[in-house]
């Protein structure tokens, strides 16, 4: 890091527009503003110049020299200059190089190094030597520098690892040299590093029911941080006032803390707290206004700290911060929850229910609009090869070519992908602010038809919300109508999440072991679920819609309640239920999407599912007499570099065969295609037991475990994968091998005999992945194929649907859970001829969905054999022929398919109109 060449005349130039905005700048703060913007962006370049600007004509420039140094010692101590993501990372990168050059201050390097996450590449590589060159230079210390230096050094110590077995020791040794300190920031952050560990031990203490430990702990906690509360007090600092409220909140005296936020936000040194202060003070305000009962405080600053939550969560692309920012969301939306219900601020309901849903894939389609597009989805494109295992560090991987590389200093090129991608999300949000903003009541019922009208349901631990919107508005005047109902979230946990009999949401959360849970019944359980829901608010619905004279209801499920087929609910079925995932979702004006061809069908592609073969002749023959070129993909072309290079350029796609849900990754949700040559031959299996027995596994063999393994196909050097391996009941056992940027081999296993293996084209694959740009409108005949993230509290649509929408995708017809091959064949064969049948113009493709399930639920046996039947005259093989009939010898006296579980699995997601074009 120390040799580097000299600043070339590229960078100067590149640099120079910072170094004019700092001396033409016509305040203090804009001058600072140009010098920070600079220093993050270009690190030790920047103040280089600024120094040979300085020395070749001191006035102007000494003045602009000696605020840069001290600009730049500032944030090499952890201030924040930029709003810029990416900046923790670029004050590491910096301060490595300081501590290089200069050894005493490695305390900073450990400080920068001590923000990144625990993962980061950064912090792995260099933590543990920096953290040794300032342990070397905790010299007894003989001036007063080195008195201050060496309570910094100890506080980074303390803070990297507050548990550690000399913490005591260092703790101790820094009250010593208190008395000599003169400096009042280092004697702050020594007092504030050993406060922390007194303040973990009072809430392990509390949690342990230790009262002498709690009073002892919480003694230790006002010895160390009452002096720095009084310091900053008396400095008019109004970082005191949040630390003095902590102190309060762990003596249990909540009021009191929430006076102190409150005047830590609203008081006249407000505008010195930093955003992560700030952010910290509103959601302590949230927690403590709940707890005391003082709501007015909770919803004054709700739509500050969720919307800055939010969009942090929406914006982040490393999965383990993003889940650790979607608690604090979580958190904050239980507390506005709370506060909504015991005010009835309606309004306010509305708006966070909708600001938390669906975040990260309507800031992902937003971002996909802007001028950084391409760029954005290369980045994302590592990213998703790095999660997977396969893709190395996650490191930028850009070179000197790179437009954004030349213009952000040479940092950049040690900058990872994710924090570039980071730093390219929250640009691009930017920019889309008024897109991304959640529509209004008023703006919601604007956009409905009279006789149409918007329910928005969500649950928490303060019940039920019901909220109502009409178009053209309500009568009263009202923006938002219906209510709170006494129905906490833990009561609908309780018939969805049922252990005995097993519920509705093992059912679509666990396909693979749902039948060895106790009193497992597929059917009976939906049928519970939706009795529930139908006692609950399916009435009130029905009421509200006949008082209102409504014919058509918009529902919005949040949370838990999104894991429901509303339009299954018994007192809804005479109505037109389109269920959405939020209301920015509502159909757009922008127009109908034209289904002129060519079309893609692709069916069995593992070549274990006899009925879906049938299905895909069936369903291409009724495209070809409606006039649309098909493209039926043999077997063996049904790759995913296959279906991938047949799709593109293609507007309809039908893909019939196997698919997984992946309600907790949803990521990871795919349709099974079939592996490419170098995974599907026989030795496949040899290799697979051969990487399993050598395999270095963390967790445990009867839990979810994985292993870095090295895959050598004889052309080249070995490459990484990744191997993992899970029980997942029944006797079922999944392995998963990531072999290349967009590959992932799956193996089924029931007890040690291998049912099935297939290649997943992943929804993350699709999300990254140009392939889905032109397509129209997907039909997916496949098991859950429409599954998607499962949340006690803020929802999130994810899964196959989320990523295709993301890809491009205007329309989708999908599963919401698994379905028998023979019904699915049926209900597609179905869904297709009805919409072959329309005459050209538009097709409203709730109203198509709505017919094929009345027409599945009173289908007579009769009809349905001569259903099944004409598919098995579209069968390709007898294999395919003897299932057929099978299935249709075996169909239930009656009505074959009444009960909800048999005709209500179809969904739209997306717009809602197609148009076929006119024959030529």
């Amino acid at each position: 890091m120390t040799d580097r060449p000299p600043i070339n005349v590229r960078e100067t130039r590149a640099m120079t527009g910072f170094l004019r905005d700092a001396v033409e700048a016509g305040s203090e703060q804009e001058r600072d503003a140009a010098l920070d913007a600079g220093i993050v962006a270009w690190g030790r370049e920047f103040v280089d110049l600024l120094r040979f600007a300085a020395g070749e004509a001191p006035d102007p420039w000494q003045p602009v020299l000696d605020a840069g140094l001290t600009r730049l010692l500032r944030w090499l101590g952890g201030a924040v200059l930029t709003a810029r993501a990416d900046e923790d990372e670029r004050r590491a990168i910096v301060a490595l190089e300081v501590a290089e050059l200069t050894p005493a201050l490695a305390r900073l390097a450990v400080e920068a190094l001590r923000r990144l996450p625990a993962g980061h590449p950064l912090r792995r590589e260099h933590l543990d030597v920096a953290l040794a060159r300032a342990r070397r230079h905790l010299v007894d210390p003989q001036t007063d520098d080195e008195v201050e230096g060496r309570l910094l050094t100890l506080g980074s110590l303390i803070d990297q690892d507050p548990d550690g077995e000399d913490v005591d020791d260092l703790v101790a040794e820094g009250e010593r040299l208190l008395p000599r300190g003169r400096d009042p920031f280092s004697r702050r952050a020594f007092r504030m590093a050993a406060g922390a560990v007194f303040m973990g031990r009072l809430i392990a203490s509390r949690d342990a029911e230790d009262r002498a430990g709690v009073t002892d702990a919480a003694r230790r906690v006002h010895e160390l941080l009452d002096p720095v509360v009084e310091g900053l007090t008396e400095a008019g600092d109004a970082t005191a006032l949040p630390l003095a409220a902590l102190a309060y909140e762990l003596d249990d005296d909540e009021g009191a803390a929430l006076d102190l936020y409150l005047r830590a936000l609203d008081g006249e040194h407000a505008e010195a707290l930093t955003e992560e202060q700030r952010l910290t003070a509103l959601t302590a305000v949230l927690r403590t206004g709940v707890l005391v009962g003082r709501h007015e405080p909770v919803t004054a600053f709700a739509r500050e700290t969720l919307g800055r939550l939010v969009f942090r969560y929406a914006t982040e692309p490393d999965p383990q911060r993003a889940g650790e920012q979607r608690e604090a969301v979580d958190a904050a939306l239980a507390n506005i929850g709370s506060a909504c219900a015991a005010t009835g601020d309606l309004d306010l309901l509305l708006w966070a229910l909708e600001t938390t849903s669906s975040a990260r894939l309507r800031y992902r389609r937003a971002i996909r609009q802007g001028r950084s597009a391409a760029s954005i989805r290369k980045l994302e494109a590592a990213l998703w090869s790095a999660e997977r295992g396969t893709g190395g560090t996650g490191s930028s991987g850009g070179g000197s070519g790179d437009r954004e590389l030349r213009r952000e200093g040479r940092a950049a090129r040690q900058v990872t992908a994710v924090a570039r991608l980071r730093e390219a999300h929250r640009r691009e949000a930017l920019r889309h602010r008024r897109e991304l903003a959640v529509p209004t009541a008023d703006e919601v019922s604007g956009r409905l038809r009279r006789g149409e009208g918007v329910a928005v349901l969500g649950a928490g631990r303060w019940g039920t919300a019901v909220l109502l919107l009409e178009g053209a508005g309500p009568p009263d005047g009202e923006a938002v109508g219906g209510g709170v109902l006494d129905e906490p979230l833990h009561a609908w946990a309780n018939t969805l999440g049922s252990d005995d009999p097993a519920g509705w949401a093992y059912a679509v959360g666990l396909p693979w072991a749902f039948d060895t849970l106790a009193g497992a019944d597929r059917r009976a359980a939906l049928e519970r679920a939706l009795a529930k829901a139908d006692e609950q608010v399916g009435r009130l619905l029905l009421a509200w819609s006949g008082e209102r004279g409504l014919d058509r209801v918009w529902l919005v499920p949040h949370g838990i309640l999104g894991l429901l087929p509303w339009w299954a609910v018994p007192s809804l079925r005479g109505l037109d239920v389109r269920q959405v995932a939020c209301l920015a979702m509502l159909p757009s004006a922008r127009g109908a999407a034209q289904l002129r061809g060519p079309a893609v069908v692709v069916g069995n592609a593992t070549g274990d599912l006899p009925a879906a073969s049938a299905e895909a002749g069936s369903v291409a023959a009724r495209l070809r007499a409606r006039g649309v070129p098909v493209a039926d993909l043999p077997v063996d072309e049904c790759t995913e570099d296959g279906v991938a290079a047949a799709v593109s350029g293609a507007r309809l796609l039908h893909f019939c065969g196997h698919a997984t849900s992946e309600m907790t990754d949803s990521a990871r949700s795919a349709l099974h295609v079939r592996p490419d040559p170098r995974w599907s031959g026989p030795s496949v299996l040899e290799e697979l037991d051969r990487l399993v027995a050598g395999a270095s596994w963390r967790g445990e063999p009867d839990e979810a475990r994985s292993a870095e393994v090295r895959l050598d196909d004889g052309t080249g050097p070995p490459l990484p994968g990744l191997l993992r391996e899970e029980d997942v009941g029944g006797g079922v056992t999944l392995r998963h091998l990531e072999h290349g940027p967009a590959g992932t081999l799956q193996a089924v296993y029931v007890g040690d005999r291998l049912v099935r293996l297939a290649e997943l084209w992943s929804a993350g694959d699709m999300a990254v992945s140009g392939a889905l740009r032109d397509v129209r409108l997907a039909v997916l005949s496949a098991c859950q194929s429409g599954g998607g993230a499962l949340s006690l509290g803020s929802d999130e649509l994810g899964g196959l649907p989320a990523a295709m929408l993301l890809a491009g995708v205007r329309s989708i017809v999908c599963t919401a859970w698994t379905v028998d091959d023979v019904l699915a064949a049926v209900s597609a064969d179905l869904l297709w001829e009805l919409l072959c049948a329309q005459p050209s113009g538009l097709v409203d493709l709730y109203v198509l969905v709505g017919e094929v399930r009345d027409r599945l639920a009173q289908l007579s046996r009769d009809d349905a054999a001569r259903r099944i039947g004409d598919l098995r005259a579209a069968a390709p093989d007898g294999r395919t022929r003897f299932r057929l009939e099978a299935a249709a010898a075996g169909l239930a006296p009656g009505r074959p398919f009444a009960r909800p579980f048999e005709w209500a699995p179809l969904y739209v997601v997306g717009e809602p109109l197609v148009r076929w074009r006119p024959a030529s």
